[in-house]
């Protein structure tokens, strides 16, 4: 009766609480659910005025939100008119179930207190409806695109995500505990819609409305308009002027646009671009290595018009994982920025990641690596970070050693050294507290690399130096081209301008092809010990993997740390990764091919040091010979170079007695390299034995036993 429900309406507490409660995420929008993954997220910088209005792809500058007493009083305002909502929506159902029970479909002429409670949430409505700029909900509707409908139910449906105590207030105007906490029955029941405005109010509700195209709003499974209605968590927050959950505490501060490496001109040409962009279907595609600058970009972009950016791994085949971060970062008014660090090989799962990335509304950062395909239809700008050349990292070292406080003169030495991209340059940097020589960068770029290279490869402890190789004069004539390729890099591609020619394969690849023994190893740590390089050997066992995509990956991690300067690659007995490709028959030959066409496009864009090492050079693709910037024949030693290694292998430390008939031993016995090591150690254990010097006797004994170990009697060939 009138009585009841006056008294019911008097119960709604219309004082303001300290503050709101923290929205929580609901399975079905009237259970609670566990809190959300935390999302990384770069704080923005302010906003410099000569991009904010220029960058319209990106969805324009906005605007500071209201905080502190405002906001307490902005909070106030939203909470009385959606209480006085509440109240005009049990007065209107108390008149009603007074004349029928089923009357909430049918018109009926407004008691007084109805009448009374109405007027009072109009007039709260109006007071609401005052805040403009600043106002959460104003900015919501702007950035999603909000009519004035969808804007209140909105806020009508977060109100009791906001204040719990709300819920009790909904549900005596539900009066059904089966019911959901809101549906669209009380949506229209709080607006005092009439039938014209319950049309109105279920569009705001359909699928391709912004509310829930947008995910701002989940509209339960079920029977409309009974299904269950609630805002995403964030949105909530959003409303309530909280903080978004998850943040990543000392996050990087952007850098101005001004400072950051990259291309000439290619930042103004990207500007330039985004002012005529749709931020609808804006997608920016930002290729490069890891460390290329690439999120650094990205962040500096939005906060030129005061966004954040969010990352969001797309590694994983789950699409609608990759979605659902992708709404969570939107929602939390931030860009996303999706991360491709490796190729998706399985076809299907790639069409559905380029669906969600198509279906998101907003603009959207893409960090891609500089080769593969792109789960991206057509229409997205472009920004490609190549490797830098020497002189340009001279500059970047240059401008991150006096950014932290460091002596820029060590920036030439050490853009010689090392091929370092800027995010390394900047890490390493900030890592070093004092620096007084180019050598506390040099080892904490070491330690930056090999925290990377190591899974997939091992880190050769004991070069060789130049005197300790053997080879023919035009082989060691190939090897210092080599080293003049690795020295004069710089003059060559940069100031002569030879850049321009070698678009392509500006590393150093070199195959060394040869018996077993013939100093093919060797040589590549002379090479790296004659650079002031180390030498890693990569593990085949630990780059292969059964698993689809997962060798690249493994290979990618290996090349990129490669890259970093400092380094010579060894792949010793290369046969089996850089094999040639065979007639797909299965499965397992396609992957194989996979890999092969993975490693000729990484070679082409390699700026580093490799090394390439095989027995027999038909089992090496020929696509790759092509690739190659130097091919070296090691042959087998003749009896000049084995009297040469005889003699290298004998040092002058080494107690002797005799003539060790050396030359004799060359002429009879056919020896690599290999072999004739091999035994002059063993000879050397022997005379230990025998507690005398080193003889020829020795010598001889430990060829014998060479021989015998090999299976062969007598003399021959031995490599």
């Amino acid at each position: 009766d009138e009585e009841t429900t006056g008294a019911e309406i008097e119960r709604i507490d219309l004082t303001e609480p300290n503050e709101p409660n923290e929205p929580n995420e609901p399975n079905e929008p009237n259970e609670p659910n566990e809190p959300n993954e935390p999302i990384a997220r770069i704080p923005p910088a302010t906003p410099p005025a000569r991009y904010a209005s220029e960058l319209a792809g990106l969805g324009g500058p906005r605007r500071p939100t209201i905080d502190g007493l405002m906001l307490d009083t902005y909070l106030a305002a939203m909470r009385r008119w959606v209480v006085a909502s509440c109240r005009a929506a049990l007065a209107t159902a108390g008149a009603r179930d007074a004349h029928d029970d089923v009357s909430f479909a049918m018109p009926q002429p407004p008691s007084e207190a109805a009448t009374t409670a109405m007027a009072a949430a109009r007039d709260a409505l109006d007071v609401f409806s005052t805040w403009a700029d600043g106002a959460p909900h104003v900015e919501l509707a702007r950035a999603l695109e909000l009519s004035p409908l969808a804007t209140r139910i909105l806020v009508l449906v977060a109100a009791p995500q906001i204040w719990g105590e709300l819920a009790r207030a909904y549900g005596r105007c539900t009066a059904d505990p089966a019911r959901p906490l809101v549906d669209e029955l009380l949506l229209a029941h709080l607006l005092h819609a009439d039938s014209r405005q319950r049309a109105a109010l279920g569009r705001e509700l359909d699928e391709d409305a912004p509310l829930i195209r947008t995910g701002a709003v989940v509209l339960a499974r079920g029977l409309r308009p009974y299904a269950a209605v609630a805002v995403h968590p964030a949105i909530a927050r959003r409303l309530a002027g909280a903080p978004p959950a998850g943040d990543i505490e000392h996050a990087p501060t952007p850098l101005p646009l001004a400072d950051i490496v990259a291309p000439p001109g290619a930042l103004e040409a990207l500007a330039r671009d985004l002012a005529s962009a749709a931020p609808h279907r804006c997608r920016v595609v930002l290729r490069g290595r890891a460390g290329a600058g690439r999120r650094t970009i990205a962040a500096a972009l939005a906060a030129t018009v005061g966004r954040q950016i969010g990352a969001v791994p797309a590694s994983s085949t789950d699409a609608d994982v990759v979605r659902a971060r992708l709404r969570e970062v939107a929602l939390r008014g931030d860009i996303p920025c999706v991360t491709l660090e490796r190729g998706i090989d399985d076809p299907a799962a790639q069409a559905k990641l380029r669906a969600v990335l198509d279906d998101h509304v907003g603009p959207l950062f893409i960090r891609a690596p500089h080769t593969g395909e792109l789960p991206l239809a057509a229409g997205y700008l472009a920004l490609e970070l190549p490797p830098l050349t020497e002189t340009a990292r001279c500059d970047a070292w240059r401008t991150a050693l006096s950014r932290h406080g460091h002596d820029a003169t060590f920036a030439s030495a050490l853009a010689l050294r090392f091929a370092a991209t800027p995010g390394t340059m900047h890490r390493v940097c900030a890592s070093v507290a004092s620096c007084e020589s180019v050598d506390v960068l040099s080892h904490a770029l070491r330690q930056h690399r090999s925290s990377t290279i190591e899974a997939c490869a091992a880190r050769v402890e004991r070069l060789p130096t130049w005197d300790q190789l053997v080879v023919p004069a035009e082989v060691e004539d190939a090897l210092r081209e080599v080293l003049a390729r690795a020295r004069h890099r710089r003059i060559v591609l940069d100031e002569w301008g030879m850049d321009r020619v070698a678009a392509t394969a500006r590393g150093i690849t070199a195959l060394f092809q040869g018996g077993p023994g013939t100093g093919k190893t060797l040589a590549a740590g002379a090479i790296a010990r004659a650079l002031g390089f180390e030498l890693w050997r990569v593990d085949l066992s630990k780059v292969a993997s059964k698993w689809i995509g997962e060798t690249e990956k493994n290979l990618s991690t290996v090349f990129d740390a490669a890259e970093d300067g400092d380094v010579v690659l060894l792949f010793d007995e290369a046969d089996s990764l850089f094999g040639r490709r065979t007639e797909v028959r299965t499965s397992q030959d396609r992957s194989a091919n996979a890999e092969t066409n993975y490693l000729l496009q990484r070679l082409d864009a390699f700026t580093g040091i490799a090394i390439l090492t095989t027995n027999f050079g038909t089992a090496i693709d020929p696509a790759f010979r092509r690739r190659l910037s130097v091919h070296v024949q090691f042959p087998f030693p003749d009896e000049t170079d084995r009297v040469r290694l005889w003699r290298a292998h004998v040092p002058a430390t080494l107690p002797t007695a005799g003539d060790l008939e050396l030359g004799a031993l060359a002429r009879r016995f056919e020896l690599s390299g290999g072999y004739i090591r091999n035994a002059a150690l063993r000879a050397a254990y022997l005379a230990a034995a025998d507690g005398s010097p080193l003889s020829s006797d020795h010598l001889r004994r430990a060829v014998a036993l060479e021989y015998q170990r090999a299976g062969k009697i007598g003399e021959g060939r031995l490599e």
